[in-house]
């Protein structure tokens, strides 16, 4: 239930490893964005209290949705304010990271997505099954964490 005057926080991740981005395909039964190519992510929960609690909602939420543990130093990259197809007003914060092993994992969806995959951010960037929403906070996070294509 959504009560007047109060927010959903959503933090979503941008895991890169050289030249590709962590990604993941969204259920068809979302309610927001169903079958999108997004950044793995995920809404805040009530008792999740205490410091650091948006890089916890953000490792939480890329353990949950691709197999995959976050390396130190999630950096802030942006925000945004929406309202979701239900009409709930989010915001969401997006993280930011480079992954330090020189190989890269392989990525294994969560239970509530249909896909996870490293793709090149050249693509990410480009690909009509990634929202426009996405796609600049790809670059966003591209850009302040300076990942090649």
């Amino acid at each position: 239930m959504i009560l007047e005057d109060t927010f959903v926080v959503n933090v979503q991740v941008a895991l890169f490893s050289g030249d590709h981005i962590l990604l993941i395909k969204r259920s068809k039964t979302e309610t927001h964005a169903p079958g999108a190519v997004d950044l793995p992510g995920g809404k805040l929960e009530l008792g999740e209290l205490g410091n650091d609690a948006l890089e916890r909602l953000g490792k939480r939420e890329l353990l949950e949705e691709t197999g995959i543990e976050a390396a130190a130093g999630l950096r802030y990259i942006c925000s945004a304010l929406f309202v979701a197809s239900d009409g709930a007003p989010v915001i969401n914060v997006v993280l930011g990271v480079k992954h330090r092993a020189s190989s890269r994992p392989p990525p294994r969806p969560g239970v509530d997505e249909l896909d996870a995959l490293w793709a090149p951010v050249d693509w990410a960037l480009h690909a009509p099954e990634v929202p426009p929403w996405t796609r600049d906070y790809i670059h966003r996070a591209q850009t302040a964490l300076r990942v090649p294509t």
